[in-house]
Formats: structure tokens, sequence, C-alpha cells
């Protein structure tokens, strides 16, 4: 038998079977797939084993996607390199081709007809992809819950007291709420999906009309550059070095806006430029998110054009077309949220800027329902595709999801977690009203800040963590910090300036440190939540120093390990600088989840540079062999120091006062000496390594209320402590009373 097909002759072989056309790409994968005819080759193939084969088989499927995906890269690659328009066609015709089955290839596909600088999702894809990843495995039934942790967007807001025009007549941009209908860049009314939280401004932008809008140095603008002759989406801070090197006058222009609607209020047609920008008094005012494509929309009596900035709306709109016969549920916190949510998905279902329709054309709009908030595709259903509702609003036998349910900022903020009664009944709402909303085979979505140790979010995962009934579930959480832990840097400083920088991050680290309040930053940056009532450690009650030591010789100079026990532990090590006035400075640490082969050239050179004269070893679980190797390296270069290992019952306070000596669980230990740690000197968060950072970290997340997942950091100061304390020759800790329960 003879077959010929993509320029490749196979002997012997049935044609159109896998194995066929695995033999075909095999051939092509090993040619030049630089070459444009190979890759079209490729593109071609692709098509008919669409047809031949059917993608009934997930194998056949998902090496078809593969295929596809290599040669999608290497178009793009050849079109960047070459400029060849045939390149960028073949990679947008294969992105339509995956889009169907791959959310990351839809999010890119969608957003084609939108200038590179003005897209959503590819600037910003090198850390969203961590989510579609995670939506992507949820569809793909490899997960049933999963958990999606990100900083709030707060950099690119407007002055509260800023008019805007409104379906409703003219409002304060500080008024406006979810839901509320404004203008955007195309002359249309736009909803209001998400407002963000108050913060400052921190400039002044007077345009060439006379026009002043009040922002912050973050804020968002899409300009025409006339000296680069193109149109970019920047931010103030950029727009001000251009001023300052004196090639601002007449270069930055706004675009021009036109409608149909009868507004009322006139738009101005004539051009306008950015005339200056300066440093003005902080004013509060906020962000909003609006759910046209463009994210722009109009601000102040003469209409200025503005922008702001969705994924979990993407996921959703893609996720509904491809079971249009599934039921899908989104859950906030208010009503309103949800309305909101169904408005932003619609808009990538119906306007044309996307390219939605080419990707799954038969999945139209039948049926909608504002009061109720429901969408139906395809056809009308008992059960809506698509609902959107408040977690007390009531969730009655309307609403049913048996595909993908999303609990999206279930709490409105750390107020409800404060309150114990509220927290209560949202808890009551989400168990008995939400949840008994899921089918069985239903996904579910959590998406949201975790304001603290034991809110919905983290009583959910300790479920699933510890209940025998939930073995069997399938879950991940995913958090995404501001600042990266282990470089310090933003995760979010995206291509085409938009984002928020690793300086803008550390600024406002040093802003919450400032006012005592580290464990709002640990919570809404870090998504690292520190209990407020039940936190052992809190930050507010604790010394910190500069890293700079006092001037004078410390009496002594000693450390405390805690041996990392493997898996996710840590070894963990501070060191102490004490002086006579009592006074105790951790000044390093080694904190290390390492092997052994790492952390103990790391301990010894701690030990080293901090002249160290004693050091504690825990003798369980491995502390003593691990103490004689450390003895062994120091002195193989030529140091020695006291090294001192007991066990752990062995080196507890003495209980009561007989004086007998009694075992205790490590939370138990910390609880003793809490204090004692408490008074101990810290180095702030200005002059931390990155062992240190998450050292702390660590500490502060150590709570009395349930169970402490990671301890290693707090025992060891607790080590420290009794160390310290029997080695001064000073009274013995007194038992006072614990808050874990009866001692054993």
């Amino acid at each position: 038998m003879t077959s010929q097909k993509g320029g490749l002759v196979l002997f012997f072989m049935q044609e159109g079977t896998f194995e066929w056309y695995k033999a075909i790409f095999n051939s092509l994968l090993k040619s030049d797939m630089k070459n444009f005819q190979n890759q079209k080759d490729c593109y071609d193939l692709l098509l008919n084993m669409k047809i031949d084969l059917k993608f009934d088989d997930k194998q056949i499927k998902n090496y078809a996607l593969k295929i596809s995906q290599y040669t999608h890269k290497m178009a793009d690659y050849m079109a960047g390199m070459t400029g060849n328009g045939q390149f960028d066609e073949l990679y947008w015709n294969l992105l339509l081709f995956e889009a169907p089955d791959l959310l990351d290839s839809y999010c890119l596909y969608v957003e084609k007809d939108r200038k590179p600088q003005e897209r959503f999702y590819q600037p910003r894809r090198k850390t969203l992809i961590k989510v579609v990843n995670l939506l992507q495995r949820l569809e793909d039934d490899e997960l049933d819950e999963a958990f999606i942790h990100m900083p709030a967007r707060v950099g690119k807001l407007i002055s509260d007291d800023t008019p805007v025009f409104t379906k409703d007549g003219w409002k304060r941009h500080g008024e406006l709420k979810l839901g509320d209908k404004v203008v955007g860049s195309d002359g249309k009314y736009t909803s209001v999906i998400c407002v963000h939280p108050k913060y400052h401004t921190t400039h002044t932008v007077e345009f060439s009309d006379g026009t002043k809008i009040e922002c912050h140095f973050r804020h968002e603008w899409t300009v025409y550059d006339s000296l680069g002759k193109r149109w970019i989406t920047t931010e103030t801070k950029n727009l001000i070095k251009s001023q300052t090197y004196g090639f601002f006058k007449e270069r930055y222009f706004l675009p021009i806006v036109s409608t149909n609607l009868d507004l009322k209020v006139p738009l101005v047609q004539e051009k306008r430029s950015i005339k200056s920008i300066r440093k003005s008094n902080p004013k509060q005012g906020n962000c909003i998110t609006v759910s046209n494509s463009d994210g722009l929309y109009l601000v102040g009596k003469t209409m200025i054009p503005t922008h702001n900035t969705q994924i979990i709306t993407l996921g959703m709109s893609w996720h509904c077309c491809r079971n249009t016969e599934k039921s899908n549920l989104y859950c906030s916190y208010k009503e309103d949220a949800g309305g909101a949510f169904l408005d932003g998905v619609k808009e990538i279902w119906t306007d044309p800027i996307y390219r939605h329709v080419d990707v799954f054309p038969k999945a139209q709009i039948v049926d909608t329902d504002a009061k109720a908030n429901t969408i139906d595709l395809e056809r009308k259903k008992k059960y809506k595709s698509l609902s959107g509702k408040g977690l007390t609003s009531g969730l009655n036998g309307l609403y049913d999801a048996n595909g993908w349910l999303v609990a999206d900022d279930i709490l409105s903020g750390i107020e409800d977690v404060l309150s114990p009664d509220v927290l209560a009944r949202k808890q009551m709402l989400f168990d008995n009203n939400l949840m008994k909303r899921k089918k069985e085979q239903c996904k579910v979505l959590y998406n949201g800040t975790i304001w603290s140790l034991h809110d919905i979010y983290t009583d959910r995962v300790n479920f699933l963590e510890t209940d025998p009934e939930a073995k069997d579930v399938r879950w991940e959480v995913l958090k995404i910090p501001a600042l990266d832990p282990e470089t310090d840097e933003s995760n979010f400083d995206y291509d085409y300036g938009v984002g928020f920088s690793t300086k803008y991050y550390r600024m406002e680290r040093a802003k919450f440190e400032a006012n005592d309040d580290m464990a709002s930053w640990f919570a809404q940056c870090q998504q690292e939540p520190i209990e407020r009532d039940g936190a052992v450690f809190n930050p507010e009650h604790m010394n910190f120093y500069n890293g700079v030591l006092p001037d004078e010789i410390p009496l002594k100079i000693v450390a405390a390990c805690d041996v990392a026990l493997g898996g996710t532990d840590f070894l963990s090590m501070p060191v102490a600088y004490v002086y006579e006035d009592g006074s105790v400075y951790i000044h390093d640490v080694v904190f290390d989840s390492s092997e052994k082969s790492v952390t103990q050239p790391k301990v010894v050179d701690c030990l080293i540079r901090n002249n160290v004269t004693n050091s504690f070893f825990e003798a369980n679980n491995g502390g003593e062999g691990y103490k004689d190797d450390i003895d062994r390296l120091l002195k193989e270069r030529g140091h020695k120091i006291n090294l001192v290992s007991k066990f752990a019952q062995q080196m507890i306070v003495n209980a009561g006062k007989g004086g007998s000596k009694t075992a205790q669980r490590k939370e138990q230990r910390i609880w003793d000496n809490a204090q004692t740690i408490r008074s101990f000197y810290f180095r702030d968060s200005g002059h931390q390594s990155l062992e240190y950072r998450k050292f702390m970290n660590q500490l502060y997340s150590f709570t009395v209320n349930g169970k402490n997942k990671h301890d290693d950091s707090p025992d060891s100061l607790a080590e420290l402590a009794v160390f310290l304390n029997k080695g001064s020759g000073t009274q013995t800790t007194q038992v006072v009373s614990s808050p874990f329960g009866r001692r054993r």
C-alpha cells in the first residue's frame, strides 16, 4: 500500500490510523521545523487527524495537542525572527486548534485582535500561567478542589472625588460599586466588576484641555506615543521619566472616544495630550475593574480615558462552553459581585473584540435573567449554565453546580474574621447553603485572601488534610505572594510596565511595618495569614533592631539547633548575642529544609563567623549524630566550640515544686518560653536575609488555636531560651496555664 500526505510517502501502513499519523509527525519533527512548509504540513495533518480520529481517545487528543503546541512555539519564534506574516498567521491558527481544549491557548487566542501591550493575559502570562495550569488540571479531572491566593490589585487608583459619568448620572469615583455602568473607551456602558481597597493618590496629571486627574504613580494610561509612533499602555511613573528627560511636550495623546448612546455628556473629539505630571498631596482613592475588553473607562467632567486591568472570568467563559449542559455557580460575599461576574463572562462571549466565537461557535446565549443572575447556553435548562450569587442572598433549589463551583472572596475582609459571630455565620452559610449546591462530580475553586489561620478557606484545607472521609479528594493550594520568599523580588512585575515592581512591594511592606500591622501585610500580600488573637508571636508585641548590634562586647554568643526530621521540616538554628543588661539579639539564623549534606556546612559557617562559644543540639531524631558531625567539621577547620546535646525531655523546665522533670509537647515548650522569646531582639524586615525572613514568617504563624503545620522556628527559640536560662544560673521557668489542654 502506498499513501501520500504532507509530502511524505509511507509504505505498508493503513492510511488514517493513529500509528500512521505518528509516523508522519515523527518524520516531520526530525526535519527542519524552522521551515514554513514543514510547520504548515504539521498543521494540515492535525486538521485531518481530528477528522479521521475525532479525538475521542484521550491519548490521541493529548498527542495531537503536544504536536500543535510545539509547532505553534516554532511558528511564533520564526515570526519574531523573520517578520514573515505567514508564520504569524500559522501561530494563531494553531492556537485556535488548541483553544477548545487548552485554557492557556484560549486566553492567548481570544485577545488576538488587541494590541500586545493592551492585552490582559499575554503580558501577565509568566505569573498567571500558574493559575491557568491549575484550572486546566481541574478541568482535566486531575483535581477535585483548588485554592488560589494572590495579592489584590491596589496600585492603579483614581481619587475618590473624581467625577465619573454612569448610567445613573454623575457619581464620585469613590462611590462606585459593583454593577455600576460607566462609559468605556468604545462609548458604550461597561460594568464595574470589582472595587478594590482604598489607598492614596500620589500625583496630579494635567491635560492640554486643562483637565486634572489625581491618581497613583502606578496608575495605567493608554496613550499614543507620537515620538515612538505607536499606542502604548504604561504607568504614570514611566511618563514621569519622559518628563524628567525633556521629551514630553505634545508627546502622549489620549484616545478619541465616540458613541451612539445618548449620554447627555459632551465627549471631547479633538486631540488631547498630557501636559504635565506633578506630585500632589495624598487623597484617598481606589481602583476599579471594568468588564470591557480593553479595560478603559472615562473619568472627569471632560471624560478622560483611564485604565484598569481578569483570569477566573476567562477560565469560566472557557469552561462553560466546553460542555454547555453542565451547570456552574459563582458565589462571592455579596449579591452584586455575582451579577458583575456574569457581566464579565457575558462580555467575553458577545464582544466582537474577543475571538471567543471562533473557538466555540455553537455555544450561543439563549436566555438571561438579570434578577436571578443566570445565563443559559444553547437551550433553556432547569439548572442554568452559569449563575452568580452572594453567600448571604439565599441559595435555594434554583441553583446547582455539576461543573464548576467558584467561591470567590467569601469573606469581605478581616472584619469577618475578627468577629467570631460573623465568621461562624459565614461558615454555616458556606457549609449548609453553598456546598449543598455542589453535586458529587462538581469541581470547586476557592479564590481570595486567607485572612486567618482559621477562616473558611483554611478550615476547608484542614478538613481535606486531616479528615479520613476526605482522603480520596484530590486538591491543591496555589499561593503567589507579592514578594517571592526566595528572592524577595516581585512576582507581579509584568511586561509592558503593568503590574507591581519589587520596589513598590518593598515600600508597601515598610508601610505595614511602620504601622505595626505586619499581620495584614502577610495575609493580604504574602498569602501567609497570622492569627491575631491566637498568635503567640504577634509582631506588634515583639522587639526589633536595624541589624546593628550594641556598641559593646557581648557576654556570650550562643546557638541552639533544632535538627530537621526530613521532608518539609526545617533545620532551625538561631544565634543569640547576649549582653550585660540581659538583652538578647538574634543576629543570625540557619533555616533550611535541605538534607544534611547542605545544612551541615551552613551550620559550621554560621558558628564560625559569629564566634559562637556554646551551641545546643537537641538529641532527638538523630540530633546526637548530627552534633558529632558538626564537631568533626569544626575541628577540620581548626575551631573548637563547646557543643551540647540532650534529649528533649531532659532539657525541659522543672515541673512543680518538687522539681521533677516531665516530657512536653513542642507546643507546650514553646508556650512556656513564649514570654522570654518575645523579649528577644530580632532584625527588622529591611535587614533580614532570605533565610531569616522565612524563619520569622514561621514564627509569626505559630498559633495556640489548632494544628501548627510547621513549628521548627519557634521550637528552636524555645530551646535557646531554656539553654540560656540554664546556662545563666537563674531560676527555672515557672509553669503557667497551658492553652493546649491538659499537660501530660
